[in-house]
C-alpha cells in the first residue's frame, strides 16, 4: 500500500485525511483522519514528521505532527503567528528548519526546528513590500511559495503580487536575501519547481498561466530566463488561474494545473530542459489546485476541490497520457495531496 496525505480547507469532515493506494488493484481507500487543525491548505514530510500550516485569514499557525505506522498523526507542535494566509511549507534539506509562505501577510516565516523534527518558537520573518499592476490580485506582495534547490544552499521564493522571485541562502536556521529575479509584469510568480538535475528550473504563474524555464547556477544562486510556455489555447469560456506544476518521476513529463479548464496540461520535457509537444489531458476536474505524482511514478491522484474527491488516474509511461478516471474517494475541499 502506498499512503498519501490530503490538506484540505476544513468543512467540519475532518481537516487532514490520509489516503491509501492498493497499486495492484489500482483502488483507493481512506486511512485515519486528523481533526484539529484549521484549513491545512498545504502539507509537507519528512521521515515520520508531518508539517501543516493553518491557513486562517486572521493569524495563521503552523502544525507539526509524528506520523505512526498505521498513518495516526499526533501533535507534537503548534505555533500561532500573527501572520494571515499561510499557504506553503518548504522544508530545508539540512532539516533544521521550514519556511512557510505567508499570501495575505507577503512575506516569508522561517521556523527552526528540534532535533526530533517538532517545531520551535524560534521563528524569523521577512516581509515583502511593493505591489504590482493587477490592482485586484496584486495590491500587495503575496509569497506564494518557497522552493529549496538540490544542494539545500539557496531557495527561491515565489511571490505572486510583486512579480519577482527572490532568492535567500539558507545559514544555519535563517534566511539570508541574496538575488532578486522580476518577471514580466502581471505573471504572477506561484510555484517553482527545480530539474533534478541542478541546471533548469520552472515557474508556473497564476494570473498569465504560462510556464517560465530558467537556466540555474547552484553555485552563485543566479537565474537566467530562457523561454516561456503558453498553458491555454484561447478557447477557455471562463476565467482561468494556473495553479500547480511536478515532473513525472522520469523527467520525461511536466504537467500543470489550471483551475477553471477540466484537463491538465502536458509537455515533453527535452534534454536541454525545453518543453515541447503541449497536450490537453482530461482530468475530470475543473478546480485542480494540486495534484500528485505517486513515489514509483505510474499513478497521479488530482484533488478536485469543488467536486470534493481525489481521483486516481495511471499515467502511460511512454506518451505520459493518464487512463480514465480508475478510483474516486471522498474529501471535503482537498487542496493538497502528498506522498506519505
Amino acid at each position: 500500500m502506498q499512503r498519501f496525505f490530503v490538506g484540505t480547507y476544513s468543512q467540519g469532515e475532518g481537516d487532514i485525511f490520509t489516503l491509501l493506494l492498493d497499486r495492484e488493484q489500482a483502488k483507493l481507500s481512506l486511512g485515519p483522519i486528523y481533526t484539529g487543525c484549521e484549513s491545512p491548505s498545504f502539507l509537507a514530510l519528512e521521515g515520520n514528521c508531518l508539517y501543516a500550516v493553518s491557513e486562517r485569514f486572521v493569524g495563521g499557525a503552523l502544525c507539526s505532527f509524528t506520523v505512526s505506522r498505521e498513518g495516526t498523526l499526533t501533535r507534537t507542535a503548534s505555533v500561532d503567528a500573527p501572520y494571515p494566509g499561510l499557504c506553503h511549507i518548504s522544508l530545508w534539506p539540512n532539516r533544521e528548519a521550514i519556511s512557510v509562505a505567508s499570501y495575505f501577510g507577503g512575506g516569508v516565516v522561517t521556523c527552526a526546528l528540534q532535533p526530533d523534527g517538532a517545531l520551535t518558537d524560534d521563528v524569523q520573518w521577512l516581509p515583502n513590500t511593493e505591489k504590482g499592476i493587477n490592482t485586484e490580485r496584486q495590491d500587495q506582495a503575496h509569497v506564494h511559495s518557497l522552493t529549496p534547490d538540490l544542494a539545500g544552499k539557496y531557495t527561491v521564493e515565489a511571490d505572486l503580487g510583486i512579480d519577482r522571485l527572490k532568492v535567500f541562502l539558507m545559514e544555519g536556521t535563517k534566511l539570508r536575501p541574496h538575488a532578486e529575479f522580476s518577471v514580466q509584469e502581471g505573471e504572477g510568480p506561484r510555484h517553482f519547481l527545480f530539474h533534478p538535475n541542478g541546471r533548469y528550473a520552472y515557474l508556473i504563474t497564476e494570473l498569465s498561466n504560462h510556464v517560465l524555464l530558467f537556466d540555474y547556477d547552484s553555485e552563485t544562486g543566479f537565474l537566467s530566463h530562457r523561454q516561456t510556455y503558453t498553458l491555454l489555447d484561447g478557447s477557455e469560456s471562463k476565467p482561468c488561474l494556473a495553479a500547480d506544476i511536478h515532473l513525472t518521476a522520469d523527467c520525461r513529463f511536466l504537467f500543470a494545473s489550471v483551475r477553471g479548464v477540466s484537463h491538465l496540461i502536458r509537455f515533453a520535457v527535452n534534454v536541454d530542459g525545453t518543453l515541447t509537444d503541449r497536450q490537453f489531458v482530461p482530468c475530470e476536474a475543473e478546480v485542480v489546485r494540486n495534484f500528485c505524482i505517486e513515489s514509483e511514478g505510474k499513478f497521479m491522484l488530482v484533488a478536485d476541490q469543488m467536486a470534493n474527491e481525489v481521483r486516481l488516474f495511471a499515467i502511460e509511461p511512454e506518451s505520459g497520457d493518464l487512463s480514465v478516471c480508475l478510483d474516486h474517494v471522498h474529501i471535503p475541499s482537498p487542496v493538497c495531496v502528498i506522498n506519505g
